[in-house]
């Protein structure tokens, strides 16, 4: 995915916008709807141990069709749910100041939405 590369076309994670920085952090390909991660950017089931087969990120797990990051106007891209039931992006979550991870091994769930000025 284009989306998957950086300004030099190698690959890269859609958080961080990084390359593979150390081993046992590769980026991972969710097979739904092709987002790319690091595995400590994205956090979740695939922290410790990348799937053999397929791997889905949280919103294609959950068959989510709706897929509004309530911090910003993007719909594609690595969504964490919120702790409200929505969900956010994981970049948006690290951007915002009043949001942060409940669990940041994990990434998830984003904390702090209601704190968030909506101007």
């Amino acid at each position: 995915s284009a989306q998957c590369r950086d300004e030099r076309g190698e690959e890269a994670c859609m958080i961080c916008m990084e390359g593979v920085p150390e081993p046992n952090n590769d980026i991972v390909y969710c097979d739904g709807c092709g987002v790319c991660v690091h595995q400590s950017c994205y956090g979740g089931d695939i922290l410790q141990d990348v799937p053999d087969d397929e791997w889905f990120c949280q919103a294609c797990a959950a068959n989510e069709k709706d897929r509004r990051c309530v911090l910003c106007p993007v719909q594609h891209g690595p969504l964490k749910r919120t702790d409200d039931g929505r969900w956010a992006h994981v970049g948006c979550m690290h951007y915002i100041p009043e949001t942060c991870a409940g669990d940041v091994c994990l990434q998830e769930p984003v904390c702090g939405i209601h704190e968030v000025d909506p101007k």
